[in-house]
């Protein structure tokens, strides 16, 4: 659980990733929905703004629109590399 917005890197706890299958982004930057990928989230939920000027409260951790696509482009690339690494090691076994 994610007491503030924006909350700092210590401050995420990814415990109950696979309770929720998923993770809630509240801080700055993408390194926490990647991070959650990379540990199996199935879900990222973030916020999105239309306006990083505007004095909104989440504003500080919500993605613009071109960031937004950046992250999903990120993700997207961190799962074919996770599922092609997969498929290769269970390969060898």
């Amino acid at each position: 659980m994610v007491p503030k917005y924006p909350c700092t890197l210590d401050e995420i706890d990814f415990s109950c990733l696979k309770d929720f299958q998923g993770n809630s982004n509240q801080c700055i930057d993408s390194i926490t929905p990647l991070t959650a990928v990379i540990l199996g989230a199935e879900m990222i939920e973030i916020h999105v703004t239309s306006d990083k000027g505007k004095d909104y409260f989440d504003n500080p951790v919500s993605f613009d629109p071109s960031e937004t696509e950046q992250l999903v482009q990120l993700i997207r690339k961190l799962k074919k590399l996770i599922d092609d690494f997969l498929v290769r090691y269970y390969y060898m076994l």
